[in-house]
């Protein structure tokens, strides 16, 4: 055995130590891809992978990697990555079941994710935030976010967002026995999948759609979707969903009293179920075939299967199934007249289900505990417990529910004598009961009606509904209403003679009450809970003779640990006093061995003492050196701004000089022509088309004066507003496109000799309170350095300058077409007098820049570029 053991062990390490080490390639991977990125938003791409990769192996892991994108996100300014960590916590935190936390992690992402116009990412947040509120019980806001989502996804045409939302909706509706309108969303969920062509969806939803027609009544129709669903299935050769599938079949045929075969389907998805070891699906079938022999009345094996369902429930720890199965136990014992018990399991049923905040079980839980007042004649209580159950259902909008206490109100009403509130109260459960198509509600419903009707004296009206009841009843095969209805029908007809007739319901009432309740089902019942009792009491007194049998042998190992301890203890003593012996001889030795490196080691000290101060005097000079090269490279700094200045005054001084000179000549012009004219006058020689002549020569000249003038005091304005600014660094509100128009002019003198076109996307409205000479000092040197290096060797360019306020924050962005920045220099741009043409330039025009954004404008600046497509700066600016 052991030899076998030995290789087994030794593949399962073999193979564990594989797949650790698969896993770690992959991260390893990808950490080498994210080393070698330039940009940050694919370095943030790649650690949201790492994340996906993690979230259901290892959440710590997991949690790193979105923390290390979301810091390198804010850094960067990257929006996306800040709303995708967000929306990465909500997983992980749904993925822990802390819902509350999830919600509001999602809430956030939601909000970045429409500030961006991501509308995909939007209606997964609405989904995920749904989802969290549906698990918080708070199922109207669930549906209403629900709803978002499929407004957004049917907006953008979302195929696989819709295949979720319509499941999702579907299920929801369905919970709260709103059936049509689970249908309509289940529909439209088969035509996509019947579009896209996938199989088990579509067996998938046919399941659905079954489950849903099952509970309006629709069995035929029910039947045809789960056959064709598990036909699929077994095609597929999914053994899990085909079990499903036998499962759902069993429910329908329960439904239709047919049950022989429910328990055929039944017993088929527990053999499977079996088979895969999946203990808490087996316990969904004995519970299942438990409710086919309550419905039948076979109270006993209802019970027995019931007892072994909570078996089950107990060893997986599922505490809210195993709450279920408390309520089944009271509803048996309950219907069997033992109130105390029933109301013990009604007790433990609700004490678990309030501890895990489940009110939909709870409202159940009400209702047997209602039942059992009742049966006491405690209407008080009763209609407590009844109207606790109904206030739950109302908000979860859980139709059947409310139908069943709506009955029982009405029951209450009836014991009181109350009948004109006891119909009310049924008429109103009645219509809810046809609106949903739920017969086993409806035939208990008539029956009831007809017995209120039997009280009141009105015969007619009491056979009517007698009849309604007994028929229903027995096409759903329910047993109660059939009862009651036969009860019903016998007081009916006796009272109007027809003692026939009343003979005949009179029996069938005796023999379903018998069935339902007979002495030999109270003891087979009393017998099932003693042996169960007694399995339990067993299996306690095992475990304690288990942990009995393990103290003594705990004890007998103590005890020869003692004498082994004792024995060794001995042998040790002697090895130490050996080993002290030894030690002394040796210390011997080490001492002198130490004196000696004790003097070697003062004389090393003294060395370095004497480097050490050495060291310190060459601080002193590398510090000195240090300050005086801040010093050189801010004098260096400020003269670039100064000369870019210059340059300025120069460029526009030029510039001004021709439409001044051409102003002049043409101003010098008009004395002389005015003095001829004015001679010709006096002598009277003056002639129409000399003084229209004169005339359309001043005309020419006042417009050619006026023009260039304006040229100039337009330029001048611009240069005057742009200087200023650079020169004093003053605070002013000011309207970011026209400023920019204006240091564009002021530029013109400078790129004239290039045909670059200069685009502004830059809406009027933006007004800014900010530093104006900063953002012309920005602009200057941008555009310098696409002239002077990206058109280098460029015939023409087009520069773009766009921007946009978004919430309290300027994104400014730049681009050109010229021929780029290698990938090897784009790391370097921003770094002081680094230049690729030291011909050209200082190398100090894009650091200028980084500083006063960072600095100055406390915003951030990135870079990015591709050989012969042009350089691209993006900076986010916080405005006041």
């Amino acid at each position: 055995m052991i030899k076998v053991r030995i290789p087994l062990f030794l593949c399962f390490l073999l193979m564990t130590i594989q797949v650790f080490t698969q896993d770690q390639v992959k991260v390893d991977s990808l950490e080498k891809l994210i080393r070698k990125a330039k940009s940050d938003t694919v370095k943030i791409d790649l650690l949201n992978q790492l994340f996906i990769a993690y979230i259901n192996s290892d959440t710590s892991l997991a949690r790193d990697f979105a923390n290390r994108a979301f810091r390198l996100s804010r850094k960067s300014g990257y929006n996306k990555g800040i709303a995708d960590y967000y929306n990465h916590l909500a997983n992980l935190n749904v993925a822990r079941e802390n819902y509350r936390q999830a919600r509001n992690n999602i809430q956030q992402s939601i909000d970045m994710y429409e500030d961006l116009g991501d509308q995909k990412a939007a209606a997964g947040g609405y989904q995920v935030l749904g989802y969290c509120l549906f698990k918080l019980q708070d199922y109207h806001l669930s549906l209403e976010y629900y709803h978002e989502a499929l407004k957004i996804r049917e907006q953008i045409r979302d195929t696989i967002g819709l295949k979720e939302s319509y499941s999702y909706l579907g299920f929801i509706y369905n919970r709260r026995g709103n059936f049509p309108q689970a249908l309509d969303y289940y529909y439209k969920l088969l035509d996509l999948y019947e579009a896209t062509g996938d199989r088990k969806g579509l067996a998938d939803c046919y399941n659905s759609i079954g489950w849903n027609l099952c509970n309006q009544g629709e069995y035929t129709q029910a039947l045809t979707n789960h056959q064709y669903a598990l036909e699929t299935f077994e095609q597929l050769d999914d053994s899990i969903q085909m079990a499903a599938a036998y499962n759902y079949i069993g429910i329908v045929h329960l439904d239709l009293g047919n049950y022989p075969k429910a328990i055929e389907y039944f017993q088929k998805s527990l053999g499977i179920r079996e088979s895969l070891g999946d203990s808490s699906t087996v316990a969904d079938c004995l519970n299942n075939i438990g409710l086919i022999y309550e419905h039948q009345g076979d109270y006993p094996r209802a019970l027995e299967l019931y007892f072994k369902t909570c078996d089950y429930r107990e060893k997986l720890g599922e505490r809210s199934r195993l709450g279920l199965c408390y309520h089944n136990i009271g509803n048996i014992y309950y219907k069997m007249d033992d109130t105390a018990r029933a109301l013990n399991y009604y007790e433990q049923a609700l004490a678990i289900r309030k501890e895990l905040g489940e009110k939909g079980p709870m409202a159940g839980t009400f209702i047997g505990l209602g039942n059992v007042n009742l049966d006491k004649e405690d209407y008080s209580r009763a209609l407590d417990n009844y109207r606790n159950a109904l206030e739950i259902f109302r908000e979860s909008g859980d139709k059947t529910q409310i139908v069943i206490c709506l009955l029982n109100i009405g029951m209450v009403n009836f014991r009181q004598e109350n009948y004109p509130a006891a119909l009310d109260i049924y008429e109103e459960a009645l219509r809810i009961a046809e609106e949903i198509g739920s017969i086993r509600r409806i035939a208990l419903l008539h029956a009831h009606m007809g017995n209120v009707y039997l009280k009141m004296n009105e015969y007619n009206k009491a056979l009517a509904y007698g009849l309604k009841g007994y028929k229903r009843g027995s096409e759903a095969g329910v047993k109660e209403a059939m009862r009651d209805a036969a009860e019903t029908l016998a007081g009916s007809y006796a009272a109007k003679g027809y003692y026939q007739q009343a003979y005949e319901y009179h029996v069938i009432f005796k023999t379903l009450s018998d069935s339902l309740l007979n002495a030999e089902n109270i003891r087979d019942i009393t017998a099932r809970e003693n042996r169960y009792q007694f399995e339990k009491e067993k299996q306690v007194m095992e475990l304690e003779n288990l942990k009995r049998e393990e103290l003594h042998a705990a004890e007998v190992k103590k005890q020869q640990l003692v004498r082994n301890a004792f024995i060794g203890a001995f042998i040790l003593m002697i090895i130490i006093a050996a080993l002290i012996l030894r030690s002394y001889r040796q210390k011997q030795k080490a001492n002198i061995a130490l004196q000696e490196k004790n003097a070697y080691i003062s004389q090393q000290k003294e060395e370095i003492e004497a480097q050490k101060d050495e060291i310190e005097q060459q601080k002193e000079e590398l510090q000195i050196t240090l300050d005086h090269l801040k010093n050189t490279q801010e004098q260096l700094i400020q003269s670039e701004k100064l000369a870019a200045l210059g340059g300025l005054v120069a460029g526009v001084a030029h510039e001004i000089n021709t439409p001044v000179g051409i102003s002049v000549t043409a101003a010098s012009s008009l004395p002389e022509e005015t003095s001829r004219m004015a001679a010709q006058y006096v002598s009277h020689k003056i002639s129409r088309a000399a003084f229209k002549e004169y005339l359309n020569t001043a005309n020419q000249s006042a417009k050619l004066i006026l023009a260039n003038m304006e040229r100039t005091a337009t330029m001048v304005q611009s240069f005057k507003q742009v200087s200023v600014d650079q020169s004093t660094e003053q605070q002013r509100k000011f309207k970011l496109k026209e400023y920019t128009e204006d240091v564009i002019r002021s530029l013109y003198p400078r790129i004239k000799g290039k045909k670059v076109e200069i685009i502004l996307e830059i809406d009027e409205k933006i007004e800014l309170n900010s530093y104006p000479g900063a953002f012309s000092q920005i602009l200057t040197n941008l555009v310098l350095n696409s002239v002077v290096h990206g058109f280098e060797d460029m015939k023409q360019g087009t520069i773009t300058i766009a921007a946009q306020v978004n919430r309290k924050e300027l994104m400014l962005a730049y681009h050109d077409n010229g021929k780029g920045i290698p990938e090897k220099h784009i790391d370097k741009v921003f770094d002081p007098f680094f230049t690729t043409n030291k011909k050209a330039g200082t190398g100090l025009g894009l650091h200028i820049v980084y500083n006063i954004v960072n600095q100055r404008l406390n915003g951030s600046i990135t870079c990015s570029s591709e050989k012969e497509k042009g350089v691209s700066f993006r900076m986010n600016i916080p405005v006041q």
